[in-house]
Parts: C-alpha cells; sequence; structure tokens
C-alpha cells in the first residue's frame, strides 16, 4: 500500500470522528459509538491474526474476508453474529426492509439501498 493510499482503516477512523461529531450534536447515540469502536477493535486483531495485516485496503475487503471475519467472531471470539455490524443498519432501518431495497447497482452487484431519515435537532 502507498503511504498516502486510502485505507479502510483510515476511512474507519475518518467515520468515527465524523459519527463523533454528531453524537455530540445529539444526532447520535454514543453507545452505537461505542459499538463501532469495538468493532474496529475486532477488525484490526483479525486483520492482524489472520493476514498478518496492520491494515486492509479496500481490495482486501472481498467476500472472503467479510465471511473470514464472522468466523473469526464466533468461533475465535465466542461472539454472537450483529446483523448490523456488517451492513451499519439500525433494527429500526431493518424492520423497514422491503424487497424493493434490492437494487442493482453500477458495479453489476446487488445493494441495499436505504433513506435514513435523522432525528431534526432542536436548537434552544
Amino acid at each position: 500500500m502507498d503511504s498516502d493510499e486510502l485505507t479502510f482503516f483510515k476511512f474507519y477512523e475518518k467515520f468515527l470522528s465524523d459519527f463523533e461529531k454528531e453524537v455530540n450534536n445529539g444526532l447520535r447515540v454514543n453507545c452505537t459509538l461505542n459499538r463501532y469502536k469495538i468493532l474496529l477493535t475486532y477488525l484490526r486483531n483479525f486483520a492482524l491474526i489472520r493476514y498478518g495485516y496492520s491494515d486492509l485496503s479496500f481490495k482486501d475487503l472481498t467476500w472472503d474476508c467479510v465471511q473470514e471475519f464472522d468466523y473469526y467472531r464466533r468461533d475465535d471470539q465466542s461472539l454472537n453474529l450483529n446483523f448490523s455490524c456488517f451492513k451499519g443498519l439500525s433494527y429500526y432501518d431493518i424492520k423497514g426492509f422491503k424487497n424493493s431495497n434490492i437494487q442493482e447497482f453500477f458495479d453489476g452487484n446487488q445493494w441495499l439501498l436505504f433513506v435514513v431519515k435523522k432525528p431534526l435537532h432542536r436548537q434552544t
């Protein structure tokens, strides 16, 4: 990887930083932020143990990699599967899931597409 390449963990850390700003502004909740931070810890450990990598390029994020991470969490770490850890969806989002949310995207793969409504921030 090039030193200036946007890697998965750099991207994830930026995501966490942005998410934390939303928590501080009352748009998101802290417990979700903590879960995302815990997930990052598991992802870093997984990348190091399984691949010997301290970071992952986006090319490394294949279906096989996601499956191996699932096995790592369930088998090696004895953790239960949390559907939203892979998709970033809340229960509310999944509850409203319809077949129309599955659409073919530019890469020829099927993707889950959602419009996520954020709560309005009240001004005082």
